[in-house]
């Protein structure tokens, strides 16, 4: 009896690794998950789809190059870039000149954002009492207008179940959420 309780403690500590190696992943492109979402990012190919598993705190701005398709399921999650001052390139999203970004958030998520109101605007605090739920583009800080999405000559934006909070721009054009050139 010894020997079989044993057997069947060590089986279920071996699925909770298991199960705690899954909760590192971000992102998913086709059946591919990665724990990075820049690596997951880059792995979109034209016409391809990247799902959203987690928040992400974005380092850097996401590209979509010229003439290059990319969908964004964000799952009800957060891109978040997480600037605190303007900067030259700022925004969350570049939509180079004839892309196509689809970004398409959860109708009914359940997944809330956290923040608080700074001014005239929210911003993403965990400790917040200002609750913003479902998919959220924020953080973005450009210095040149549109700190959420720049939208060059002849790109396009379709943008469906997605809150937009707490970008900015400090060029003097109040286009704190999107740019169009």
């Amino acid at each position: 009896f010894a020997c079989t309780l044993f057997l069947f403690i060590t089986s279920i500590s071996i699925f909770n690794v298991f199960a705690e190696e899954n909760d590192d992943f971000v992102a998913m492109v086709g059946s591919v998950k990665y724990e990075n979402y820049a690596e997951a990012w880059d792995a979109v190919k034209n016409g391809g789809t990247v799902t959203m598993l987690k928040d992400w705190h974005i380092a850097e701005v996401l590209t979509v190059n010229e003439n290059k398709t990319v969908t964004v399921n964000m799952n009800g999650f957060m891109i978040n870039r997480g600037l605190t001052d303007d900067e030259r390139s700022g925004e969350v999203f570049l939509v180079k000149n004839g892309a196509v970004l689809n970004i398409v958030g959860e109708a009914n998520s359940a997944v809330e954002h956290k923040g608080t109101i700074q001014g005239d605007m929210w911003h993403y605090n965990i400790g917040g009492k200002h609750v913003i739920k479902g998919a959220l583009i924020t953080g973005g800080y450009n210095s040149n207008g549109g700190g959420a999405i720049h939208i060059q000559k002849n790109a396009q934006v379709k943008i469906e179940n997605v809150t937009i909070a707490g970008n900015a721009s400090t060029d003097g054009s109040g286009a704190g959420a999107i740019r169009l050139d």
